[in-house]
């Protein structure tokens, strides 16, 4: 540090100080003493055995979401966990009817895309829950007056986007 520090020594602790600042403060290892032993130096890895729980909750979907997680475990490889959370993810968002839809038809084209999927997704409430409604045929529209004149929508009023005349302030000689 290029400083010079104070050490003192407790029965118990080591601090060293920088004048009336504390730097640090270890705890004393008398040697024989269970602590004397050096800390771990890594900790140990989560065993690779243990599933996730978001897996755990996308496998409850039924049969087609468990061969795609089995399908997608082989393809993805080490990203298969970051698959997994957003597959999760788009099970929080969307209903899971939705999800298991999206998953199968993906399954049926080896799609291992999350952003495809959710796509496929969208795509499928759209065309399920904002379809257009068709009360007319397309022999109705020929007898609408409008289109008989040629036209389908009235001419647009751009009065509002007009450029306003100024007023001139200066006097008239």
């Amino acid at each position: 540090i290029g400083k010079t520090v104070l050490v003192r020594e407790t029965k118990d602790r080591v601090i060293a100080l920088d004048g009336r600042d504390e730097i640090a403060v270890h705890k004393k290892k008398i040697e024989g003493s269970p602590s004397a032993a050096p800390p771990p130096l890594r900790t140990p890895r989560r065993q690779k055995s243990i599933q996730l729980a978001e897996e755990s909750k996308l496998k409850c979907l039924g049969d087609t979401m468990q061969a795609y997680l089995a399908a997608l475990k082989a393809e993805r490889g080490p990203r298969y966990t970051w698959s997994v959370k957003k597959l999760y993810q788009l099970l929080c968002e969307y209903r899971s009817e939705d999800l298991v839809a999206a998953v199968a038809r993906a399954a049926e084209h080896r799609l291992f895309d999350v952003g495809r999927i959710e796509t496929i997704l969208l795509q499928n409430i759209a065309q399920k829950d904002y379809a257009l409604p068709l009360d007319f045929e397309a022999q109705d529209y020929e007898k609408l007056p409008e289109y008989q004149e040629g036209a389908l929508t009235p001419e647009p009023d751009l009065s509002d986007y007009a450029p306003e005349e100024e007023e001139d302030d200066r006097p008239t000689a």
